[in-house]
């Protein structure tokens, strides 16, 4: 059996300087995963140590110590990147959509947009040798710069059908592939040829390995994983099939990447975290789907990398990176791969908690900076999360799982539900009374549980057979509550659950409610659809959110805003009681299930593969958090003079006592000098570096303490 490790990580905030022609006002701050939440499409080491990840959102991440920790060197421009590859120690090059080029001189620190000549999506960028690199993209869209970047021109491609991958053995001699057609060029991309390789069925190759002059590896994406080898330069071809089966009731596992050390060793990542190697070059594959959830979640992997004969990377949704350093024997994650939060529930606005996938449960006491697992008693997923008092709470999920806790999370306990169906809401009127609902999707069933005793007895309070999964329950005093779910039902009672009277007009599946008050209320669901009553539920009227996404959630906050959450990273939000919405750019393509508002008005959203992200609001704009980007543990003041010549003193400031390291690093990410390590007091403190006898340049400054690392530019100019 494959053994593998998850590493937990304390939340790192991390401060990069970016160059201003970059920086927009992008409002939010990762709160978790750490530094990303995005997913990461493309992966590429230059030497066993410094290595970048790029993907969706301008998401982009650095490792300086062979991809044992990550840190964010940019966060503030939203190209969705599709791949990133060095040129040399010092130059970055990530690309994406429409065209989108970004070039970096300072491995990574700070990215100048260059111009492409296109403006079709790229989707993976190759570069041999000193200067060269080829891109391919979109309706055959074939560009190639030979001065490390700077300048890029078209190639006749000779085919308008859309390109995914490239690798090039040198300068010249190079494959390409897309849907239903592979390319090769010999002589630098003057002539591109189609090899005529019978792909069938019709698909996209999505990845291609030419690990020398003779051996190419293509990857399809067909639900078995189809595999094209040829061992004689692409003048024939074998069908070869990775052997993957359809997972979840019949969802394809699709091939995302491959990549190989040499001609026989090869590894293969698919979209519901199959990790595929192969010891004779493409023809058989083993398996591990250690990693894949025990639901439909896709976007698990993205890319693979080989980096040498033992370390190899893989980078996918919600920041994950794994990495393995024995040859893909084991796997450690490195960076994201967090459980999904599904529901969230704050006492205040320093302590809150957050449930979700495998049983997780997880509490903030600062804000949400940092989050401590509890001790959950099952592996089942949970929806939701309740407080009837300051240490009293319920969560409820799964085969009917209900558990609580009677000190602050420290200790849940299961309680007796009296069902198997999955529970999907769960909500107390006081510290006796409470309900939770949900139901069987496959058989349209739905119901609503009763307790009068604290969780210790949950007795039928409704049920249905065939009207539905109950998704969602509120009540707005001991008497009057409300429920929502499929086939667009919601009911109403007022006995306190002792009888439910049904509405069943709105075509929607609807998914949660929430009452500002006994006659303002809100209800969401699928495909965008947002009704409002204003009579305590007597009638519902539909309300043009503007988005035609799933929401998940709507929740009123304590300054009687409504907030609803959704499908791919959807915010709307309505400043009077939901007649009109105004839609927030969020960026993250994560699904958002749950939200909270504190009395600072920062709100912060929360949804699959761990995502809590925060905004702040002044007014009707979202502005960035300063605390969250400057970080609260520790401050590292520009250096000064900046630049200098020989000598500049570094200032910084740390708010609480503990170890921490001040250290120096080059251009190409390695450790230049050591300027402290170990126990150092609160309080503010000043050093002087010296730049003699040593050549002018960029270095960087890295505070590190155990919360968090913070880095500044600095340039020595002689």
């Amino acid at each position: 059996m494959k053994k593998f490790v998850l590493k937990i990580f304390v939340f790192v905030l991390v401060s990069v300087s970016i160059n201003d022609s970059l920086k927009s006002q992008t409002g939010y701050s990762w709160l978790q995963p750490a530094p990303t939440g995005n997913s990461l499409v493309s992966v590429d080491f230059i030497n066993k140590d410094t290595g970048i990840a790029a993907g969706n959102k301008g998401a982009i991440i650095k490792t300086t110590d062979g991809g044992n920790s990550w840190f964010s060197v940019n966060s503030e421009f939203l190209t969705d990147f599709n791949s990133v590859r060095f040129v040399n120690s010092f130059i970055c090059i990530a690309a994406g959509k429409s065209g989108k080029i970004y070039k970096s001189k300072d491995c990574g620190a700070s990215w100048t947009l260059v111009s492409s000549g296109v403006n079709t999506d790229i989707f993976d960028l190759d570069f041999k040798g000193n200067s060269t690199g080829y891109a391919v993209g979109l309706s055959g869209t074939i560009v190639k710069t030979v001065n490390k970047g700077n300048y890029w021109f078209s190639q006749n491609s000779g085919t308008s059908l859309p390109l995914y991958c490239v690798k090039f053995i040198n300068e010249n001699t190079g494959v390409a592939g897309g849907y239903n057609v592979i390319l090769k060029t010999t002589n630098g991309g003057v002539n591109w040829i189609n090899l005529n390789v019978n792909i069938s069925p019709l698909s996209g190759i999505t990845s291609i390995s030419f690990s020398d002059s003779l051996n190419i590896v293509a990857a399809g994406n067909t639900p078995s994983g189809d595999v094209y080898r040829s061992a004689d330069g692409g003048l024939n071809w074998m069908k070869h099939s990775m052997d993957i089966h359809r997972v979840f009731g019949g969802s394809a596992d699709l091939v995302r990447s491959i990549s190989f050390l040499n001609s026989d060793t090869g590894f293969a990542v698919t979209s519901y975290g199959t990790i595929l190697k192969t010891f004779n070059g493409g023809v058989n594959w083993q398996k591990d789907s250690s990693f894949r959830p025990s639901f439909d979640k896709t976007g698990i992997f993205e890319n693979v990398f080989v980096s040498d004969k033992s370390n190899i990377f893989i980078t996918g949704g919600g920041g994950t990176v794994l990495k393995s350093s024995d040859c893909g024997t084991n796997w450690i994650v490195k960076s994201g791969f967090k459980n999904d939060i599904r529901a969230s529930y704050f006492l205040t606005a320093k302590t809150g908690y957050c449930a979700g996938e495998k049983g997780m449960i997880i509490k903030t006491t600062d804000f949400g900076i940092n989050w401590t697992y509890q001790d959950s008693e099952t592996e089942f997923n949970l929806n939701a999360i309740n407080f009837s008092g300051n240490n009293t709470g319920y969560t409820a999920g799964e085969n009917g799982i209900i558990m609580k806790t009677t000190d602050g999370g420290n200790i849940w306990s299961v309680q007796k539900s009296n069902t198997y169906f999955t529970l999907k809401g769960i909500y107390f009127t006081n510290a006796l009374t409470g309900f939770a609902s949900g139901g069987d999707e496959s058989k349209s069933t739905g119901l609503i549980l009763k307790t009068t005793n604290g969780g210790e007895i949950w007795n039928s309070s409704y049920i249905n057979l065939s009207k539905g999964i109950i998704a969602s329950v509120f009540f707005t005093d001991i008497s009057n509550g409300y429920a929502c779910g499929a086939n667009g039902i919601i009911l109403k009672t007022t006995d306190c659950g002792l009888t439910w009277n049904e509405n069943k007009e709105i075509p929607f599946d609807l998914h949660s409610i929430s009452f500002k008050d006994s006659l303002n209320g809100l209800v969401c669901g699928s495909d965008g659809s947002v009704y409002k009553t204003n009579d305590g539920g007597l009638n519902w009227n539909y309300i043009k959110s503007g988005v035609y996404k799933n929401l998940f959630s709507v929740k009123f906050d304590k300054n009687g805003k409504a907030v609803t959450t959704g499908e791919l990273g959807t915010v709307i939000i309505s400043s009077n009681n939901g007649n009109s919405w105004q839609k927030k750019n969020t960026y993250t393509y994560n699904d958002l299930y749950s939200s909270y508002t504190d009395d600072n008005s920062f709100l912060t959203v929360f949804g699959s593969f761990g995502t809590a992200l925060r905004y702040s609001e002044t007014g009707n704009s979202y502005t960035p958090d300063k605390l969250s980007f400057e970080g609260k543990e520790a401050l590292l003041f520009q250096n000064f003079p900046n630049p200098f010549n020989p000598v500049t003193t570094i200032e910084y400031e740390l708010k609480s006592s503990g170890n921490a390291s001040l250290k120096i690093y080059d251009v190409s990410g390695k450790e230049f000098k050591k300027l402290f390590s170990g126990f150092r007091n609160a309080g503010h403190y000043s050093v002087s570096f010296s730049g003699a006898g040593i050549p002018s340049g960029v270095y960087f400054i890295e505070l590190t303490t155990s919360f968090q690392s913070v880095i500044k530019k600095m340039i020595l100019l002689k």
